[in-house]
């Protein structure tokens, strides 16, 4: 090697060191902290080929405590299905001992707790989950007297924590035991998890209204609560008796295929920007979901020594929504018509209201189909979606004008204009997968007049990785048939068909770190996935 090279080398190596400190100073100066919650496991528990994504899921936090720094695990009951069956337990237990390297015995590798859901037998709680199993465990504060309830303390981002864990249908003994936990330590941040608290409306159930009356209502201390229970997902503030707000989340994904396909909460405490990020997560697909009530923020003041809820945060920096409809900021790229089976060498690209319907007049079985298309979606212009984007949810709102019954939405594969009739498209639209595809992206109910929201979160992502975009064909499945306003429509333009799109913007490459023989990227933390299952956003 020539003292050229030799000193270029050490050049470089000495510019590497210095980024790396560099950066490394500036990402431990205040790292953020990550409180996991684990949703109702009972269907994992009941079938042997579903529990590895509880056992995914212990072992993803087992593996990044350190790299998530995550302070504290809650699991939100109904831990089993049956409640007494020891085959059950035995296989939820073993999930949950990947907290304690295997065996109940060692000291916990994070502090956790479990509460009792309505699955969970009494009796069983009560042995494999009461007091005994946390002897000797330093965050383990102590149980109620029938050994249903408890409480941890963790701390974590400088900040000291309560957490309490309240079995399904507290009694008032028990919210009394709450209360004197609290007592004793006042002014503490204060998280409450229940197994039954809301509903997917954000309605306070009859097991938990007592919860919110008696206990989190009067103390300020206590600014969240998670439960499980119900089926979905739902998030809010509500604001307690002293005018303080207070996070409540729902989250259980036991309708989900195979019991729930592993998802958990990732609650990101990110004290450095103000926020709690909630992120739901899925280790065995590696996989997020995005919509409305699994990614979201709160604006939180971290104070002294406590955390007050601002409120609900805007959508993260990367996180854009758009929409496109007729007239809406110059757009002018959507195009509808209607082909009748009734008339069928008629084009009705200038109707002001479209109706899918199997049989129009009534009992002349002739068709009605419906197609509509937004262009322009994708590229570098101002509301445009760009290329590389990840979109997570796309809705199609369309304005009903006349009740009916269900309709299929299904994607058009052969291009078409807005003067097409029926015989044009050669005897209306076929779902064959030549003319449009075979499987309905989407499926409504019977409708009702009004907003219509469909999810077309499939579609949109197909487009942007390069399928062509022909728009949509609307086919009907009952003779009740189903109006709403076209793009034509001029007494309200906001009543105009309109598209919804929420997507993650490209990562930019953010700081570039070079070594010798290889180039690396800092990207943020967390491995994107495409998520199998799409709902509807709001």
């Amino acid at each position: 090697m020539t003292a050229l090279t030799t000193t270029r080398s050490r050049g470089l190596l000495y510019l590497t060191v210095c980024l790396v400190l560099v950066l490394s100073t500036s990402l431990n100066a205040a790292d953020p902290f990550t409180i996991i919650a684990l949703p109702d496991t009972q269907h994992y528990s009941d079938d042997p080929s579903h529990i590895q994504h509880f056992e995914n899921q212990t072992q993803w936090i087992v593996d990044n405590i350190a790299s998530e720094n995550i302070p504290f695990v809650t699991h939100l009951g109904d831990f089993t299905q049956s409640g007494n069956d020891p085959t059950e337990w035995d296989r939820s237990l073993g999930a949950l001992n990947t907290l304690e390297n295997g065996n109940p015995s060692n000291t916990a590798l994070v502090p956790y707790s479990v509460s009792r859901g309505n699955h969970d037998d009494i009796s069983s709680f009560q042995t494999y989950l009461g007091a005994s199993r946390y002897t000797g465990e330093s965050w383990y504060g102590g149980g109620s007297s029938d050994n249903l309830c408890h409480y941890q303390t963790f701390s974590a981002g400088g900040y000291d924590f309560l957490h309490l864990n309240l079995t399904f249908e507290p009694t008032s003994s028990h919210l009394s035991w709450a209360q004197g936990v609290i007592n004793a330590n006042p002014g503490v941040p204060t998280i409450v998890t229940t197994h039954g608290y809301i509903d997917v409306g954000g309605y306070r159930i009859v097991e938990g209204a007592p919860i919110w009356e008696d206990l989190i209502n009067n103390n300020s201390q206590i600014f969240m609560a998670l439960c499980g229970h119900m089926h979905g997902e739902y998030q809010q503030i509500s604001t307690n008796a002293a005018g303080g707000n207070v996070i409540e989340m729902l989250s259980n994904y036991q309708d989900y295929p195979e019991g729930g396909m592993g998802y958990l909460r990732k609650i990101e405490f990110d004290v450095p920007n103000s926020r709690i990020n909630v992120r739901t997560y899925s280790p065995s697909l590696d996989a997020y979901l995005k919509d409305d009530d699994s990614y979201f923020s709160y604006d939180v003041t971290f104070g002294a020594t406590e955390i007050t809820v601002n409120g609900q945060a805007a959508l993260p920096g990367d996180v854009r929504e758009t929409t496109f409809q007729e007239g809406l900021n110059g757009y002018d790229g959507t195009t509808d018509t209607q082909v009748l089976e009734e008339y069928p060498d008629s084009s009705y690209g200038s109707t002001t209201t479209l109706k899918v319907d199997s049989s129009d007049p009534g009992g002349s079985g002739h068709e009605d189909h419906v197609l509509i298309r937004f262009d322009d979606l994708f590229g570098t212009e101002e509301g445009q979606v760009p290329a590389g984007s990840e979109i997570f949810c796309a809705t199609l709102m369309l304005n009903v004008s006349n009740e009916g019954s269900a309709f299929t939405v299904h994607r058009m594969l052969q291009d078409w204009s807005d003067s097409a009739t029926w015989n044009s498209l050669m005897d209306g639209i076929s779902a064959d997968d030549v003319e449009a595809l075979a499987e309905a992206d989407a499926t409504t109910s019977s409708v009702s007049e009004g907003l219509l929201e469909i999810d077309v979160t499939e579609s949109l992502i197909a487009w942007l990785n390069g399928e062509a975009n022909f728009g949509w064909a609307l086919l009907p499945t009952d003779s009740d048939g189903v109006g709403f306003y076209s793009s034509e429509y001029e007494t309200d333009e906001s009543l105009r068909p309109m598209l919804r799109i929420k997507y993650e913007v490209p990562e930019p490459t953010s700081v570039l770190l070079l070594a010798v023989g290889a180039v690396a990227t800092l990207s943020r933390p967390h491995r994107r996935g495409s998520p199998t299952i799409h709902k509807t956003c709001r």
